[in-house]
C-alpha cells in the first residue's frame, strides 16, 4: 500500500509499507531526453546510466545509441532497455556497425536539440 504522495520537481514521490519509494511519471514535466553515444564504453556505462537514473525529474527517456561496440558494453546497454521498456531504449546500426556517431535518435520530445 502506498502512502500520501509528494509532489517533486514536476512528479510525485510515493512511499510503500516497507518504505522503499518510487517515482511516478507526472506528464505535465517537460520530457528530458537524454542521449549517450557510446562506442566500447563499458568500464563508463553502468555508472553513466545509473546517474540517469537517479535523477529526481520524473518525465524523461534514455537513448543509448551503440556505435557498434565490441566489448560489454551493447549487453549492458540491452539490459537496460530490457528492464525499463518505457523509459531506456537501446539503438544501433544495422548488423551493428560502427558508422561514426550517425545513428539517428528519435526522441519521443518534437524540440530535441539534435
Amino acid at each position: 500500500m502506498l502512502t500520501a504522495p509528494r509532489r517533486l520537481a514536476g512528479g510525485v514521490r510515493e512511499q510503500d509499507g516497507r518504505g522503499a519509494t518510487r517515482m511516478t511519471t507526472d506528464t505535465t514535466a517537460p520530457l528530458v531526453s537524454v542521449v549517450v553515444i557510446f562506442l566500447d564504453a563499458a568500464r563508463f556505462l553502468e555508472e553513466a546510466v545509473a546517474s540517469v537514473l537517479a535523477q529526481d525529474h520524473p518525465n524523461w527517456e534514455l537513448l543509448l545509441v551503440d556505435d557498434g561496440s565490441r566489448d560489454g558494453s551493447s549487453a549492458i546497454a540491452r539490459r537496460y532497455a530490457e528492464r525499463h521498456p518505457g523509459r531506456v531504449r537501446h539503438l544501433e546500426h544495422a548488423g551493428h556497425a560502427n558508422r561514426g556517431k550517425s545513428v539517428v535518435a528519435q526522441p519521443r520530445h518534437p524540440r530535441s536539440a539534435r
